[in-house]
């Protein structure tokens, strides 16, 4: 099922569901924003290598903050469930699609573009 929201709405679903990995509760938010796209806030406990992963697995990508409009739209996620980053592994912090996988201080996106240029 596809769901066109309003011009001026974000869609949200939240999804509950029992990891045997971690015996916890593991909560996941999904929200599409106009002209911006889908996000997903995972409060499973990963490290960058394996959320990227976890996120190639279901055919996407670590979220890439290269527009102004992206940067918005995670404000507004981390204010609206400021609970998720509370209880990540690195309090406050949660990952995004730059890294700099050499250490060289040359960083890149999740799809290989310059991060800088981007």
């Amino acid at each position: 099922m596809v769901f066109q929201p309003a011009a001026s709405q974000s869609t949200q679903v939240t999804l509950l569901t029992h990891s045997n990995a971690y015996k916890n509760l593991v909560t996941i938010i999904i929200s599409s924003f106009l002209q911006v796209g889908w996000f997903k806030l995972d409060d499973r406990h990963l490290n960058w290598a394996d959320a990227r992963d976890a996120c190639a697995a279901v055919g996407s990508h670590l979220a890439v903050p290269d527009t102004e409009e992206r940067v918005r739209v995670f404000l507004t996620l981390l204010q609206r469930h400021s609970d998720i980053p509370a209880r990540a592994v690195l309090r406050q912090q949660v990952y995004v699609g730059v890294s700099d996988p050499y250490r060289n201080r040359q960083f890149t996106t999740v799809q290989g573009k310059d991060a800088l240029q981007s």
